[in-house]
């Protein structure tokens, strides 16, 4: 079984030196709406400080697992 990302997320926007945490899902989709941090350096973190690749498109989570 796959384990899952513990929330809070916290998403660093490197380029513009912003941080933004969400308690949920539905802060993430409904914040983000379109967001790939594998295709932009951006750092997401879970609440252990792990690493966690997030992807979402048209408000529905596509991706959403720790990064190996």
């Amino acid at each position: 079984m796959a384990r899952t990302p513990k929330y809070p997320i916290t998403v660093l926007f490197e380029e513009d030196l912003r941080i933004e945490t969400f308690n949920s899902e539905i802060e993430l989709i409904t914040t983000l709406e379109w967001f790939n941090n594998e295709e932009e350096e951006i750092k997401v973190i879970d609440v252990t400080g792990a690493r966690v690749i997030l992807r979402i498109e048209a408000l529905e989570l596509k991706k959403f697992e720790y990064k190996s």
